[in-house]
């Protein structure tokens, strides 16, 4: 599973600009997912990522 650290000074809340909705909430300044494409835009956004998606979940995802 990613563990993923907000940066500072982010508002729990971050926005999809994309989607127009929300993207995710950060809890206590951290998520948790096995969303990769999820991972990959808060990478992007600067946001510190751990860890690697469950193998039972990537394979979900790959179907």
């Amino acid at each position: 599973m990613y563990t993923i650290k907000k940066k500072e000074k982010t508002p729990n809340m971050v926005w999809d600009a994309e989607k127009g909705k929300p993207l995710c909430k950060f809890v206590k300044g951290v998520i948790s997912t096995n969303d990769e494409e999820l991972m990959k835009k808060l990478k992007a956004m600067g946001h510190t990522v751990t860890g690697k998606a469950d193998t039972a979940a990537s394979a979900k995802s790959a179907k």
